[in-house]
């Protein structure tokens, strides 16, 4: 049986700061992820410094991506993120634009979605789903 895979979620605001933890955990996490605050922060630069200093590791850009699938896929492609997030309410087009450009394609489930659109996700061959806890709800109380 295979092991789960263990990642960690980079949500920094700083370079510096998310290269300082990582270097603590970097070696026994199979997957580096790239959180949105540090990819709107630092852009495609953290994604290049972190797949050169962990060229070894699976490295997902958490872009949570509405719109754009390709464009934003091709760009963290080629600074070296080999998975990439989508918001479930992106389009079904979105998401296979995306799927093309990227190893593979997670999808975050966040809000209302539907298992006829699972299903349609399926059918695109994404085989990752994650549930995406709201920071903004937690901090509310809820």
């Amino acid at each position: 049986m295979k092991r789960p895979n263990l990642q960690i979620a980079l949500d920094h605001n700083s370079l510096e700061d998310a290269l300082a933890d990582c270097m603590k955990v970097g070696e026994i996490v199979d997957i580096i992820e790239v959180g949105t605050i540090l990819c709107l922060q630092e852009g495609q630069k953290a994604i290049r410094c972190l797949r050169r200093m962990f060229s070894n590791k699976t490295i997902v850009a958490d872009t949570k991506c509405a719109d754009a699938g390709g464009t934003v896929a091709r760009n963290v492609a080629q600074a070296g993120a080999d998975f990439m997030t989508v918001i479930c309410c992106a389009t079904l087009p979105t998401m296979a634009a995306a799927q093309k450009e990227v190893r593979e394609l997670q999808v975050e489930l966040y809000g209302n979605w539907t298992m006829q659109q699972a299903r349609q996700w399926r059918e695109l061959g994404i085989n990752q789903v994650i549930y995406h806890q709201s920071r903004d709800a937690l901090l509310a109380g809820g």
